[in-house]
């Protein structure tokens, strides 16, 4: 069964931003200049190790609504005692994008996770729908990740799966994903390909 692919980036050699984005095609750097640099004078970006009570909240309710559009991947909610662990961990951060000027008003925030400081995992993503084209939120939070892994010296960012468009566009390599099963019943199977081609 093929999966939604998986993204990564290797910064492995690279030490500042400049450098990163000067190794992307031109095409890629065109779409940088176009759809994610014209939007940092609207934005700002924070790094919280440890959120609020309402921050935590509103990480919730957006995380919700990507739950709610994006079903490649996102079938079920997550208990609220997940956002809670999240915050008390040391290995989790989040990146919070809001307008400037605004810092209540929390237009996306990544949800990144630390492994053994090797990988970067932005694990999940919360964005206000509403918002989302006015500051281009989900392609700042995909840069703001990058930049977040090379000033924590990181080599590696793990973008997971879904999306894999957007992230091509700021340099991540795209990995084709497949899952296998073993079945005593083929019944089952071909049910299962009889449903998905109903899409």
């Amino acid at each position: 069964v093929q999966m939604p692919n998986s993204c990564s980036v290797d910064l492995t050699g690279i030490d500042t931003l400049e450098n990163y984005m000067g190794q992307l095609s031109s095409r890629n750097r065109r779409h940088f200049r176009k759809d994610i640099q014209p939007f940092f004078d609207l934005t700002q970006s924070e790094i919280i190790s440890k959120a609020d009570a309402f921050q935590i909240k509103e990480f919730k309710r957006l995380f919700g609504e990507v739950q709610k559009r994006n079903l490649g991947l996102n079938t079920f909610t997550f208990p609220d005692k997940l956002f809670e662990h999240m915050n008390e961990s040391e290995l989790w951060e989040f990146i919070v994008l809001t307008p400037k000027g605004k810092p209540k008003t929390i237009l996306g925030v990544m949800f990144c996770y630390t492994n053994q400081n090797t990988v970067h995992v932005p694990a999940f993503v919360g964005m206000d729908y509403g918002l989302l084209e006015t500051y281009s939120t989900y392609r700042q939070l995909l840069y703001r990740t990058i930049e977040r892994a090379l000033a924590l010296n990181i080599p590696k960012i793990d973008f997971g799966m879904t999306a894999s468009f957007e992230k091509r566009k700021l340099g991540a390599i795209v990995l084709e994903k497949y899952a296998y099963l073993q079945t005593n019943d083929n019944f089952i199977l071909e049910m299962i390909g009889v449903m998905e081609g109903q899409h």
